[in-house]
């Protein structure tokens, strides 16, 4: 019966498995939802202004209060978080769509074919990832989703780096060695148990890869790179609640907290995913 119930756990996934994988992973659902489908519910459009009551603090009528010119803070900050937080994800499908693969091969390919995939993560990590990016919003615009699956090519590389050695240990188990005499191909080999002995560590990447797109977004965002006016944008937010800190400190609270809650909820479910679990499961014969 023990092994039993040792068996069911192993099929929950890993950050499931404690509250703050819980916590991290419902709290990045929800907000993800409520971005998306703010349009429907907001109470005001993002571009309604109310010029007498500007900069005020939150209210029955204003929850999160308003901005300088008295726009609803609370329906522009969920609206802006649609943006940000559809183009990290397709960052990170980027980056692992690009990576993972490159890390399977080089992994089992070894030799010349690891060498020269190395030195072409190498070379891809010593570009300026700054400076490729505000190149590219200066030939293609403020287009952010383009902008992001380059950032997620350049990240790309610096998964493989992180990873290359987790696969090739997870290479060296003996149910692969079994798994190639049973006459297994490739990439059922990579799918049924190198993919699935990695998951722990590329949850934990995945989930650092996202806040960091968050961080690249908003970043560019406060830069004046991000989506033009009236539309929100969480970097514009925190600029405009940088410009009027001393007119209205409150400002800084929901533009800064949401994209901090995005971040912290992220990290907690990577590390709930990284934590080895109390159980140590059984590996495939």
């Amino acid at each position: 019966m023990s092994s039993i119930r040792q068996a069911k756990q192993q099929r929950i996934p890993a950050f499931l498995r404690s509250w703050g994988g819980v916590f991290g992973a419902g709290w990045l659902i929800f907000m993800f939802l409520a971005s998306i489908t703010a349009r429907w519910w907001r109470p005001y459009d993002v571009a309604e202004q109310d010029l007498i009551a500007r900069l005020q603090g939150p209210s029955s009528e204003y929850w999160l209060g308003t901005d300088a010119v008295g726009r609803d803070l609370f329906s522009r900050v969920f609206t802006a978080g649609a943006l940000p937080l559809q183009a990290s994800a397709v960052m990170v499908l980027v980056a692992f769509g690009i990576g993972l693969p490159l890390i399977l091969i080089a992994a089992e390919r070894g030799g010349r074919v690891e060498e020269a995939i190395g030195r072409f993560a190498e070379t891809i990590m010593s570009l300026p990832s700054t400076v490729i990016l505000l190149a590219a919003i200066g030939a293609i615009g403020n287009r952010i989703y383009p902008v992001m699956m380059i950032f997620g090519l350049l990240v790309s590389a610096a998964l493989y780096r992180i990873l290359i050695g987790v696969a090739k240990s997870s290479r060296q188990h003996l149910y692969i060695d079994a798994a190639r005499v049973d006459g297994m191909g490739s990439i059922r080999v990579n799918l049924a148990h190198v993919l699935p002995s990695m998951a722990r560590p590329i949850a934990v990447q995945a989930a650092i890869v996202y806040a960091i797109g968050l961080l690249i977004i908003n970043g560019l965002a406060f830069l004046g790179f991000g989506p033009g006016e009236p539309q929100p944008s969480w970097g514009f937010m925190i600029k405009d609640a940088s410009d009027n800190i001393f007119n209205s400190p409150w400002m800084m609270v929901p533009s800064r907290r949401r994209p901090l809650a995005h971040g912290h909820g992220g990290e907690c479910a990577g590390r709930c995913a990284g934590r080895t679990p109390r159980h140590p499961g059984v590996h495939p014969p």
